[in-house]
C-alpha cells in the first residue's frame, strides 16, 4: 500500500480556477438564447425552409435576405402572463429568448418572389429559383 501525500493548496488552486471561469462566463454575452431547428427541402423550382417557431407570433420575429444570406430571427416570450404572483415554477422545459439562424442562399434564387407563412408553430419560407427558359 503506497501512501500519497496530501496538498492542501492543490485543492484551493483546483477550486479557483473553476469559480474564475464561472464567473468569466456568466459576463460574456450570448448572442442568442436557443436556436430553431430548420428543415430544408429543395427540387428544381423551389427550396423551402421550415422552421419550427412554437409560440412566436409574426409580431415577436423577422425574416431578412440581404447580400445572399436569409436569416430569421426574434425573441420568444415566456410564458409567464398565464401565472399567478404566488405561483412557484416547478419545471421549465420550454425554451424563450432571443433567437437567430441564418443561410447562404445560393445565387440563383429570385429575391423578389420569397414567400415566408407562420402557421401553427412552423415558419415556412419558399425561394423561387431562377428558372431561365431557353428558346
Amino acid at each position: 500500500m503506497s501512501i500519497m501525500k496530501w496538498d492542501p493548496l492543490k485543492d484551493l488552486f483546483f477550486m479557483e480556477k473553476h469559480i474564475d471561469k464561472l464567473i468569466n462566463n456568466s459576463f460574456k454575452e450570448k448572442s442568442y438564447d436557443w436556436l430553431p431547428v430548420v428543415d430544408v427541402v429543395e427540387n428544381d423550382n423551389v427550396i423551402i425552409l421550415y422552421a419550427e417557431l412554437p409560440g412566436v407570433s409574426e409580431n415577436d420575429m423577422e425574416v431578412n435576405i440581404s447580400d445572399g444570406i436569409l436569416s430569421i430571427s426574434g425573441n420568444k416570450k415566456v410564458l409567464s402572463e398565464d401565472f399567478e404572483n404566488d405561483d412557484y415554477m416547478c419545471k421549465i422545459e420550454s425554451v424563450s429568448g432571443r433567437f437567430c439562424r441564418t443561410f447562404a442562399i445560393p445565387a440563383a434564387i429570385d429575391t423578389s418572389s420569397v414567400k415566408a407563412s407562420l402557421k401553427d408553430g412552423i415558419l415556412k419560407i419558399v425561394l423561387n429559383k431562377n428558372i431561365k427558359n431557353s428558346y
